[in-house]
């Protein structure tokens, strides 16, 4: 399996959505379902599935516990992790208002990107109309680019490795750029 950082916006709407209530589920707090989520940033080939935790933090953990899931009749998390048909996946950790946090992973047998992507898709213009590093600072997804000397919604994708990524206020790391 691989990593699909479009799969992995569709989790992070859903974390996004979910995680300041006490709400669980496949559903936003609005109804949008899963595939409504997945179709916003492309097209998913032959099969989609999605698995989240509650409450569990560290990759390996939520792994395990998805492995064992224990409280699940028919072992949905565990068949979605072995389900040979998947072959990309993306994921989103963030805060939940119940259970302190929550994972979120989208996984297909493919997934066609359609070039949104949720860092900057609306908000180009008026993070790029910024001048000021503290008017930069105070919209959302915007970053300061102290090279250009001005407000970026590319500088996260302008970091060469992880490294670099981390350090930066508001960037992720993807391990792929398809």
């Amino acid at each position: 399996m691989t990593w699909d950082q479009y799969l992995g916006f569709a989790a992070k709407d859903h974390t996004d959505a979910q995680g300041p209530t006490t709400e669980t589920g496949h559903d936003d707090p609005d109804g949008t379902t899963m595939s409504q989520r997945l179709e916003k940033y492309g097209q998913f080939t032959a099969t989609s599935g999605e698995n989240i935790a509650y409450g569990t933090t560290g990759a390996e953990a939520i792994v395990i516990a998805l492995l064992i899931d224990d409280g699940v009749p028919n072992r949905g998390h565990r068949v979605n992790i072995f389900k040979a048909e998947y072959k990309v996946l993306g994921a989103w950790t963030g805060s939940h208002g119940q259970y302190g946090s929550m994972t979120t992973i989208n996984y297909a047998g493919g997934f066609t990107g359609n070039g949104d992507h949720p860092l900057t898709a609306n908000n180009a213009d008026t993070c790029n109309d910024n001048t000021d590093s503290s008017t930069c600072a105070a919209v959302t997804n915007c970053l300061w680019d102290s090279a250009a000397n001005k407000c970026n919604t590319d500088a996260c994708l302008s970091h060469a490795d992880q490294t670099a990524c981390d350090a930066g206020d508001k960037c992720f790391w993807t391990a792929s750029t398809t």
